[in-house]
């Protein structure tokens, strides 16, 4: 786990496996201030969402977390670039994963398109977010990664996006409806499987297969007290909206 937060993030001895967390959009993070512990405030470490992936794996010395806002400009897309390549040149060797939601996945997605030496081994993805009016469609998965998969939803507009991989024989991927979930509530819908996905590849299992073929529930939102984006009256009272308000739309984009 990084502890000393700086931006880009320091390696820690004897990582073998670099886990990169980039939440969903909830404003633009200061330069150097782009990881999600320094960032604070609505930008801060989601506990109940992403942020279990950081308890997940703890006390395992070869696994390094490190969490990210997202951001409309380059700097954490900057940041997330010189950390891998900073895991690589000390572990060429060393596997990289990536889970980004919303602005977080877009973030990751124009970073792999635009760098074609960045490598990344597994990418999970959640329910990204192109603003299409603007020209943008970050959708498009290149070789350079060599699995991905995509949770996506289509209770509302914002989000729904699934992805398209460029070259299967580079590239194994799957995307999986997360029946009933929201935009925002997706994350804390799918952490479960998003570890088990991460545990599954360190394992050596076919992590997309297996992904494609587990049984998914209806979810609903307001057990994450998740509003939708643009509000939904019939969600009732039951709806907690003093709390984080993640998965923010992000009206632009550097691409």
């Amino acid at each position: 786990i990084d502890l000393e937060g700086l931006e880009p993030a320091t390696i820690n001895p004897g990582t073998q496996i670099l886990i990169l967390v980039i939440q969903g959009y909830g404003g633009d993070p200061q330069d150097n201030l782009t990881q999600a512990q320094n960032a604070g405030g609505a930008l801060g470490i989601d506990a109940t969402g992403l942020g279990a992936i950081t308890e997940a794996a703890k006390g395992k010395a070869k696994i390094q977390v490190v969490t990210f806002a997202s951001s409309s400009s380059d700097n954490t897309k900057n940041d997330i670039k010189t950390t891998i390549e900073r895991f690589k040149a000390v572990n060429s060797g060393g596997q990289v994963i990536v889970v980004g939601h919303s602005g977080g996945g877009d973030n990751v997605i124009e970073l792999v398109n635009d760098n074609p030496t960045v490598q990344i081994d597994l990418l999970i993805t959640l329910d990204t977010q192109d603003p299409k009016p603007f020209g943008i469609d970050d959708n498009n998965i290149p070789s350079n990664v060599k699995l991905v998969i995509n949770y996506y939803q289509t209770s509302e507009a914002v989000g729904g996006e699934t992805v398209d991989v460029l070259d299967s024989k580079s590239t194994n991927g799957a995307n999986i409806l997360s029946p009933g979930s929201n935009h925002r509530s997706i994350d804390n819908d799918q952490i479960g499987n998003i570890i088990s996905d991460i545990n599954n590849f360190i394992q050596g299992f076919d992590v997309v297969g297996m992904a494609k073929e587990r049984k998914q529930p209806t979810y609903d939102p307001r057990l994450s007290g998740s509003p939708d984006v643009f509000g939904n009256p019939g969600q009732g009272s039951t709806m907690n909206t003093s709390g984080k308000l993640k998965g923010t739309v992000n009206p632009k984009s550097s691409r």
